[in-house]
C-alpha cells in the first residue's frame, strides 16, 4: 500500500513537471505567438524627432471584438528607427482566430520637433480608437507571426495653420517573408556621406533610410525585386544604381554601395 501510493505520488509530481516543463506551450493551450516589430522611413528635412507616448497596444477578435494585449506605456521617438533599427511593441502568446486590426491607443503627450522647436503633436482619436493598423490575419494554434511595421513618417505628418497633426501612413509585412539589403554612400575620396537618402523600389513596395555617420545604411525588405538609388540632394551625380535585385526570405544582402560626386 505505501509503495502503491508513493508510486502514486512520484508520477503526480512527474506530469506536474512534464506539463510545466512543455517547449511548446501554445500547442497544449491553443494558443499562438504574436510579435509586432515598428521602424521608420526617414522624414523631411527639418523633422529631428517624433515622439509618440503609447500606453496600450490591442486587437480586434472576431468573436471576442477589442482585445488588450499590452500596457506597454512607452514613449518612442521614432525618427530613431531608421536604417535597420526596429522597437518590438508586442510580443506574446494570444488566442487563435481571425483578426482583423491592431491598434495603438496614445496619450495626448505626443510631440514634434521641427528646426530645434517642439510642437504639439495631435493624433486624431489617438486616446480613444487609437492609431489603429489593419492586419487580417487568421493566426492558428502554435503559430508564431511576427509582423513588420514600416511607418513613413514623411506622408504622416501634415501642417495645418501652424499646428500638427499625425495621420499614419504604413506598410505591414510578414518578418518571415522579408530581409535586408545594405551597403554605404562615399564621395569620390572614400569619405562615408552622412544623412545621404538609399531608396527601394519594386513594382508594389517602396521605402527609404538614411545612412549613419559612417555612411551605413540598411534597408528592411517584404520579398520583392528591388531597384536602388542614392542621393544627397537633387544635384547629386551617383557612380551606379542597381536594378533587379531579388531579395528572397531571410536574405541578407550586403555590398550594395554608392559613390556620390
Amino acid at each position: 500500500m505505501q509503495k502503491n501510493l508513493l508510486l502514486l505520488c512520484c508520477l503526480s509530481i512527474f506530469m506536474i513537471m512534464a506539463i510545466g516543463c512543455s517547449d511548446n506551450p501554445t500547442d497544449n493551450e491553443g494558443l499562438a505567438r504574436l510579435s509586432l516589430t515598428a521602424f521608420d522611413a526617414p522624414p523631411p528635412d527639418g523633422i529631428e524627432h517624433l515622439y509618440l507616448h503609447i500606453v496600450e497596444v490591442s486587437a480586434h477578435h472576431e468573436d471576442n471584438g477589442w482585445m488588450t494585449l499590452t500596457d506597454i506605456d512607452t514613449t518612442i521617438d521614432f525618427l530613431e528607427l531608421v536604417n535597420g533599427v526596429t522597437i518590438n511593441l508586442f510580443d506574446d502568446s494570444v488566442g487563435t482566430g481571425f483578426y482583423s486590426q491592431i491598434r495603438l491607443v496614445v496619450s495626448d503627450t505626443n510631440f514634434i520637433v521641427v528646426d530645434s522647436i517642439t510642437y504639439p503633436l495631435t493624433i486624431p482619436s489617438g486616446t480613444q480608437t487609437g492609431v489603429k493598423l489593419n492586419l487580417d490575419e487568421e493566426i492558428s494554434a502554435g503559430e508564431f507571426v511576427s509582423l513588420m511595421i514600416d511607418f513613413d513618417i514623411s506622408k504622416s505628418v501634415i501642417v495645418a495653420n501652424g499646428a500638427y497633426k499625425l495621420k499614419p501612413t504604413y506598410n505591414m509585412f510578414k518578418e518571415n517573408l522579408s530581409g535586408t539589403i545594405s551597403g554605404s554612400v562615399s564621395d569620390t575620396l572614400g569619405a562615408p556621406s552622412v544623412n545621404a537618402l538609399v531608396e527601394a523600389t519594386s513594382s508594389s513596395y517602396s521605402t527609404s533610410t538614411i545612412t549613419d555617420s559612417l555612411g551605413f545604411y540598411m534597408l528592411i525588405l517584404p520579398v520583392e525585386t528591388y531597384s536602388l538609388s542614392a542621393m544627397i540632394d537633387t544635384n547629386s551625380v551617383v557612380d551606379t544604381s542597381y536594378t533587379g535585385i531579388v531579395l528572397n526570405a531571410s536574405d541578407s544582402l550586403f555590398g550594395y554601395d554608392f559613390i556620390i560626386q
